[in-house]
């Protein structure tokens, strides 16, 4: 009867995982779906201008780069499982809100509140990506990787997918359509997730043990993986009982390495972003590729980007993870690089030139956030950080959100926006190639240099295995 009960608990969790990966996916429709009609639905007939539509849809980078530099400071570990369902169901009501816009005649009303809709938006997503990873690891901490690599790639799915989603179901039922259907969609996704999920901590009945591995435990309970501890000393046991998220927050952000590893971080989310705005007037420039037919060319990139992840989520649960950050980061140095050939061989400035840099760029993003998230935490223990591992994993999570919107700005606004008004494609991209070497230069050297480009493991479990 006590292994029927946990198989069926272990079986419930499994469902969790799913519905929470797909929660990552329509979070990533719901970001990227409007741009095939929103741009001319706002000028056209509401009368916004140009400038103002581009605002509106970048807030959204701007609002869940400020929320995670906010939340670490007031957010508890125990609260994630609430933080990360409140995100989804935030961002599923705030996309249904903008869809019903439509409403509106006044483009100074229709403006405003479409500012406050992605802003909200980029508020769940910062709770979604922040206080998601950190929940749905403990789950199964010895499969770590491979369950942020998942997340990472649904979310990469949903953004690829969710232009030719978005303008499918605008021609199906106009402009609310698409905002109705995926809100409606992400509501569901969470509620069932809501019942699927254990609630506060996953860690509190089972000592940090994987709940997906319980059925197989009715006798050896003792050999169950658990989190490496920081410290075990009575002292920082009193001081963790009484140490605020606040000051957490405060003696991560005073550890050197993190800042060190994450200038590279943030600049791997650049060339993608850059691509979002630069590629399609880019190959409508170059080879008269019309809008409805450059989608496929970023769907040859999130192929490889959503396959070659998993294989990176499989290399960190097996310790790899800061081999495969620093071989994977490099590449995209390479790859960026490729962009900017043609300037000195013009004859590979032809289409399938691109389709085959776009293959390389889904390949060389794969590693740049699943294996961050234990690389980050291990860099921070390395250094003596005081707090539990628990309070760790979420800042490490909103750390992470925090430098995924900071890139987003970064390609966007600053690459795309300002430099790609300057200089033609190829060059924006040497320039960003520049960028990239001296951040690896400081972030790569970090990791070698300070003894972090070693084997990483989440569990003790693992190493147990591995030193055998």
């Amino acid at each position: 009867m006590i292994f029927q009960e946990k198989t069926a608990t272990s079986a419930k969790l499994f469902v969790a995982l799913g519905l929470s990966i797909l929660i990552y996916m329509a979070d990533g429709i719901n970001h990227s779906q409007l741009a095939p009609f929103f741009p001319n639905e706002a000028e056209r007939n509401k009368g916004v201008s140009k400038l103002l539509v581009g605002a509106i849809v970048g807030c959204f980078d701007f609002s869940m780069f400020f929320f995670s530099v906010l939340l670490p400071f007031v957010v508890k570990p125990e609260w994630n499982k609430v933080l990360f369902l409140s995100g989804a169901l935030l961002g599923a009501i705030s996309n249904t809100a903008f869809g019903l816009m439509d409403v509106i005649n006044s483009h100074l009303w229709f403006s405003t509140l479409s500012f406050i809709c992605r802003i909200f938006l980029g508020l769940g997503g910062s709770l979604v990506y922040g206080a998601g990873i950190p929940l749905l690891t403990s789950i199964a901490p010895q499969y770590a990787g491979r369950i942020t690599s998942l997340a990472e790639s649904a979310v990469g799915f949903g953004v690829a997918i969710g232009p030719p989603i978005g303008s499918a179901m605008y021609s199906l039922g106009g402009y609310k359509f698409p905002f109705l259907t995926s809100g409606a969609i992400e509501i569901v996704l969470a509620l069932l997730t809501f019942y699927a999920l254990p609630y506060g901590s996953i860690n509190e009945d089972d000592e940090k043990k994987s709940l997906l591995d319980q059925k197989t435990c009715d006798i050896n309970e003792e050999d169950e993986p658990k989190l490496k501890p920081t410290d075990d000393s009575p002292q920082n046991e009193l001081s963790e009982k009484t140490a605020s998220t606040f000051q957490a927050v405060l003696d991560f952000l005073a550890i050197r390495g993190i800042w060190a590893f994450s200038v590279l971080l943030i600049l791997l989310g650049v060339p993608l972003e850059f691509l979002g705005v630069g590629l399609s007037p880019y190959l409508l420039e170059q080879f008269d590729i019309e809008g409805g037919s450059s989608g496929w060319y970023f769907l040859t990139a999130c192929a490889f980007y959503t396959v070659c992840s998993q294989f990176v989520g499989y290399a960190t649960d097996r310790g790899f993870a800061a081999h495969s950050f620093f071989w994977l980061s490099n590449m995209v140095i390479i790859v960026t690089g490729m962009y900017a050939l043609p300037v000195l061989v013009p004859f590979l400035e032809n289409k399938y030139y691109v389709v085959f840099v776009l293959a390389l760029s889904g390949v060389a993003t794969s590693g740049n956030y699943a294996p961050t998230y234990l690389i980050l935490q291990e860099i921070a223990k390395k250094e003596g950080y005081p707090h539990s591992i628990e309070k760790l994993q979420l800042i490490v999570g909103f750390w992470i959100t925090f430098s995924m919107s900071a890139g987003g700005i970064l390609g966007s606004f600053v690459f795309g926006g300002l430099i790609y008004s300057a200089v033609d494609f190829e060059l924006t991209f040497l320039t960003l190639c520049g960028c990239l070497v001296l951040g690896s230069i400081c972030s790569n050297g970090y990791l070698i240099f300070s003894g972090n480009y070693r084997k990483m493991y989440y569990t003790e479990e693992s190493v147990a295995v591995k030193t055998q």
